[in-house]
């Protein structure tokens, strides 16, 4: 009931309206979710990580990140050293995981050619091509150079 006494579920002809909204009780919902239903504890302690990777010019050049500045190459030696604590996870008896939906049906076709010789049809969504390859552009260099001041 609002405060003038009016309620909301009826029209101004005093007739009754029916809700169209439905309560959901999102306990009893039967979905399959992705979300694990208990938390998972971490079973890689801090002690068990390997020590810090130096980042040389072959790893800057991988991670194709301009690292002039001092912030951009501690972010990516925190993501390396963040990224190696797979190393030191258990892994014996483990099956190897082929899909990350194991437990939906996948659809499965055969690979066939069904349309062959189109070469020149998906070269011409390319921008630049070159010798019959698409053209991208280099790593590690900001498309639109910005003048430096």
């Amino acid at each position: 009931m609002a405060p003038d006494g009016i309620d909301p579920r009826q029209d101004l002809s005093g007739k009754q309206e029916k809700s169209t909204r439905q309560k959901i009780n999102y306990h009893e919902l039967k979905h399959p979710s992705k979300v694990p239903q208990r938390p998972h504890k971490p079973t890689i302690d801090g002690q068990s990580t390997p020590t810090r990777i130096p980042v040389d010019a072959q790893t800057v050049r991988l991670s194709l990140v301009d690292l002039d500045i001092a912030e951009a190459h501690r972010t990516l030696e925190d993501a390396i050293e963040f990224a190696s604590q797979i190393l030191s996870v258990d892994t014996d008896g483990v099956e190897p995981l082929y899909t990350v939906l194991e437990r939906e049906r996948l659809t499965l076709r055969e690979d066939r050619v069904s349309d062959g010789n189109i070469q020149q049809d998906v070269l011409r969504n390319a921008r630049v091509t070159e010798e019959e390859y698409f053209v991208a552009p280099p790593g590690n260099i900001p498309l639109e150079q910005e003048p430096k001041k």
